[in-house]
Parts: C-alpha cells; structure tokens; sequence
C-alpha cells in the first residue's frame, strides 16, 4: 500500500468526520483540501472555512513483514470577524468564537481510529491562531489544529 493513497485516505476521513459532525459540520461553509501554509483567498460568503493540507507523511520498517506510516495534517479553521475580541472567545451562545470551533473540531476528531484505519487514536494539537487585517475593516482569524495518525500495514 504505497503512502501517498494513505495519506489520501487519512485526509478524507479527517474532512468526512468533520463535515458529517452534528456539532462541527452544519456550521461551515467549505471544506477543502489545500497546500500545507498556502490558504486561498477566502470570501465573506465561504467561511466559516476548513482547509485541510498533508504535510508529511513517512514510512520506516518497524518489524519483519510490517511497516508504520505516520501521517501529519493540518487543519486550518478560517473565519471573518468584525471585532478582534469577539473572534477568540465568542460572545454567548449567539456568536461562536475560533476557540468554540477548534474545541468543536477537536471534538469530532479525539480519540478517532477512523473504524479502526489507525492503529491507535489520532493526536491533535491546536496551535495559536492567527489575526490578519481583511477587507471592510473586518479580520480573518487562522486556527490550525495538527492531527497525526499512525497505521502499522503489511505491504
């Protein structure tokens, strides 16, 4: 099973989880594969917005007859705001912040083997967001969550 079909998997099923989640999914507008730090421009009417991006993805022997690929990709949670505030922590139950989204994605992702694809749970790590000036004195706030995989196969 060469890696690059692997990758190809592990991504889908990040985006499936995501976009069939109850919680998550109905609130995002696009879901995307992108290129690993490369978001496109994203207009008003498209965000919230996930792109997803493979970022490495190596294999080593790790026993006679049985090989580990360890899968790495980002998840990139994209929104518009018109405050700088409002955009971390939300406002209530009316407005959802980025942390209400990455506590959301995390959510629908923790302790996925994606019906057992994985050899154990995927890993998750979110990493600060960041602010960057828009368009309309609005801002676009990035959140990336890294998810790492590992599956252990017979080639």
């Amino acid at each position: 099973m060469p890696a690059s079909e692997t990758i190809e998997t592990f991504m889908d099923n990040i985006k499936t989880t995501l976009r069939d989640d109850s919680t998550f999914g109905p609130n995002v507008k696009k879901f995307e594969y992108i290129q690993d730090g490369n978001i496109p421009y994203i207009q008003k009417t498209q965000v919230p917005y996930v792109g997803i991006a493979a970022v490495s993805w190596p294999e080593e022997w790790i026993s006679t007859g049985k090989r580990q690929v360890v899968f790495t990709v980002r998840v990139f949670i994209v929104n518009h705001f018109m405050q700088r505030e409002t955009p971390i922590v939300g406002s209530g139950a009316s407005i959802r912040g980025m942390t209400d989204y990455v506590m959301q994605a995390m959510d629908a992702l923790r302790n996925q083997t994606f019906s057992n694809y994985l050899s154990r749970p995927i890993e998750l790590s979110p990493s600060a967001s960041e602010t960057l000036e828009y368009e309309d004195s609005a801002f676009q706030m990035v959140a990336t969550i890294t998810a790492v995989g590992n599956r252990i196969f017979v080639p």
